[in-house]
């Protein structure tokens, strides 16, 4: 009687398709032709990385956002990018006071103060940061300008 866990694989098929739609030329031992096929080589790995670069570029759909959305909200990017400093200002306050009441008290073997430390700082703490990684991508896409008119 054979278990029912016991299970054969044929992986044997499996590599039977060739990466990328090329053929495999035969390799010779001539010089010239192996830094041809190398540079060729070369030339495909920089096409990829520039294709993978361009996808990776988030400030480009920030910046798509912002333009879409801009007769409705024309000045979303500038008031980004006024109230992302007083986000982070506000921030690192926190944080600091954070910092001092640690430094003030023995939280580590209190539950009281451990549960009024978490209630005091770790909700709001969470929402700034949240705010700030909401507001940050706006503030960067959008393009530095002097809205200040020159007299």
């Amino acid at each position: 009687m054979t278990s029912p866990l016991n299970y054969q694989i044929d992986v044997s098929s499996a590599l039977t398709t060739q990466v990328g739609g090329r053929n495999p030329k035969p390799m010779g031992t001539d010089p010239v032709e192996l830094l041809r096929t190398l540079i060729e080589v070369q030339r495909e790995a920089l096409h990829l990385q520039k294709i993978n670069l361009a996808n990776q570029d988030h400030l480009h759909r920030w910046r798509a956002f912002l333009a879409r959305w801009n007769g409705e909200f024309p000045d979303l990017g500038g008031q980004s990018k006024k109230s992302l400093p007083i986000l982070e200002r506000v921030y690192a306050r926190m944080i600091q006071e954070l910092h001092e009441k640690l430094a003030d008290e023995e939280i580590v073997d209190n539950d009281f103060a451990m549960q009024d430390l978490l209630e005091r700082f770790g909700v709001r703490l969470s929402q700034l940061g949240t705010l700030i990684n909401l507001v940050t991508p706006l503030a960067d896409a959008t393009p530095n300008q002097d809205s200040t008119p020159q007299s």
